[in-house]
């Protein structure tokens, strides 16, 4: 079983490095002349076949999108985070937005001519997903798997209850919430963690595709419960860049929930949220110092 969980692994460690997260930063790019296709292999055309859904349905109803890689880069996200500092020039990039005329024909990928791809928003989740089905398939009796914040259990834990994950707030000193999961994932996206400025005004990698630019969403912190990880990670991206107005829309009707953290503090949940909190109530809010409040209000500036 060891050496086949370290397969899954290089499985897992190919799809994030693909773009995004912590091990790299992302550099898929279009071939220059349109209709050009790409041959990939089944790890790495996985991000692009799942990342192209949600746009295509309109289940994030255009907040997710996976060609956003040359807004990335004009952010001046454009090196891995260790290395960006805190206050990098002005990235330069060509690339558009197409996440709609993304094809996939078997081993294909065609990107629209002038795009990149940054699975970045996806990749962590999918390849949890690639390698808890997989590791299961092997003969596993459960597995647990959290991949840089997304995580994906199934099966009962070591006490033959069901896992208990923390949910954590970067500027609180103890968890908001710990959810129990028997079969699911978990995935939290946030504003706080990877920060830096441009010329002198804040920046964060959660790009809107609407504005091209760092996100001025009035949430702080989303926390997605469901049933893929790759879902939930999309979701938590998707509902913290629509803002507190109508945070749930996104989730409702699909099996999944939510815990959202605003830019004041409060703490907010979907109703079926409770049903993994163990009886457990949420806090109304929780402490924002006047200098993170000025960080965020820079953010929208």
């Amino acid at each position: 079983m060891e050496s086949r969980l370290s397969s899954r692994g290089r499985v897992a460690e190919s799809t994030i490095s693909s773009g995004g997260g912590a091990a790299s930063f992302p550099t898929a790019r279009s071939p220059s002349s349109p209709g050009a296709r790409g041959r990939l292999s089944r790890c790495r055309r996985r991000p692009c076949c799942s990342s192209s859904g949600p746009s295509r349905r309109g289940g994030s109803r255009g907040s997710f999108d996976p060609t956003v890689l040359g807004d990335v880069i004009r952010a001046g996200y454009d090196r891995p985070f260790d290395d960006v500092g805190p206050s990098p020039a002005p990235g330069r990039s060509p690339l558009l937005l197409g996440c709609t005329d993304i094809e996939v024909d078997g081993r294909e990928v065609r990107l629209p001519a002038g795009t990149g791809f940054d699975p970045g928003g996806i990749g962590k989740g999918l390849a949890a997903d690639m390698v808890v089905a997989e590791t299961m398939a092997a003969g596993a009796a459960r597995v647990c798997l959290n991949l840089g914040g997304d995580l994906r259990v199934t099966g009962l834990d070591p006490t033959d209850a069901a896992w208990t994950v923390a949910v954590e707030y970067p500027l609180a000193a103890r968890p908001l919430a710990y959810v129990g999961l028997r079969d699911g994932a978990v995935a939290t996206s946030t504003t706080l963690r990877r920060r830096w400025q441009v010329d002198g005004r804040l920046r964060h990698h959660l790009i809107d595709p609407f504005t091209g630019l760092s996100s001025d969403s009035d949430l702080t912190l989303v926390t997605v419960v469901a049933g893929s990880a790759w879902t939930a990670e999309v979701l938590a991206k998707a509902v913290l860049l629509r803002g507190s107005t109508h945070p749930f829309d996104l989730i409702d009707g699909i099996g999944a929930e939510a815990l959202i953290v605003d830019d004041a503090g409060y703490v907010r949940a979907s109703a079926g949220l409770a049903t993994y909190l163990g009886g457990a109530r949420l806090v109304d809010r929780v402490p924002v110092s006047p200098a993170v409040a000025g960080l965020m209000s820079g953010a929208r500036r």
